[in-house]
């Protein structure tokens, strides 16, 4: 799972940056032999809204991971948590697995700040959670 999760930080911090702090959800899996691939969504609409993409995304993870052509999937999208007063940007990972006979889902938030010009990702200062 750490591979992918680097994988779409890596990625969720290139999309901030060239897109001026902001991007659509996206999703990566790791197939079968280890290797990371993007998952590109398909929809009729230009701009499709957040939510239909994630269910998308969702969708065909689950329906892969049943299949056993890959071993799991990771939902990338863009939140704002609230503390106190104030609002701060994130993003949250959402990963789907198999796991104890049925699909599993782990999610993980991470903030990020705008500093020096470019946006970056802050990761936790804690070990990995396993299913």
């Amino acid at each position: 799972m750490k591979k992918l999760e680097s994988y779409l930080i890596k990625t969720a911090e290139t999309f901030l940056n060239k897109q001026h702090g902001e991007f659509y959800p996206f999703s990566a899996a790791q197939n079968i032999s280890n290797e990371i691939q993007m998952i590109i969504p398909y929809s009729v609409n230009d701009t499709p809204e957040s939510q239909f993409l994630i269910e998308q995304f969702r969708n065909f993870g689950q329906k892969k991971i049943l299949e056993r052509k890959i071993k799991r999937c990771g939902i990338c999208y863009d939140v704002n948590l609230k503390y106190a007063n104030e609002v701060k940007s994130a993003i949250q990972i959402e990963f789907l697995n198999y796991g104890r006979g049925k699909i599993e889902t782990a999610k993980r938030t991470f903030l990020y700040e705008f500093s020096k010009g470019k946006y970056k990702i802050k990761l936790p200062r804690c070990k990995h959670t396993k299913y």
